[in-house]
């Protein structure tokens, strides 16, 4: 998949100015293909991603940029510990 090979190194995906919008259009498409953080040849890529989006909020980032990208974070995450971070990082930054 093409969009992996644009995430940065921090996890994110864009430009500083973009980076939590085209994160969360990157998590939906990959997530329309078919991976999420529980695939077996791509899940790291976007366990990094869901890492350093919950990650902003626990720092106590809040924007509604933010809590779009963590709500297309939860539809990435496979597993219950993965999505209570998510959901727990997407209360903090005022989505829930």
């Amino acid at each position: 998949e093409s969009v992996l090979f644009r995430q940065r190194a921090d996890g994110l995906w864009g430009s500083a100015a973009d980076e939590l919008a085209a994160t969360a259009r990157a998590l939906r498409t990959l997530v329309a293909a078919g991976i999420n953080s529980g695939h077996a040849l791509h899940g790291a890529p976007i366990k990094k991603a869901i890492e350093a989006l919950c990650q902003l909020a626990e720092a106590g980032a809040r924007s509604p940029e933010l809590a779009d990208a963590l709500r297309a974070a939860l539809t990435a995450a496979a597993g219950a510990r993965t999505q209570a971070r998510v959901t727990a990082a997407l209360t903090l930054a005022g989505g829930i």
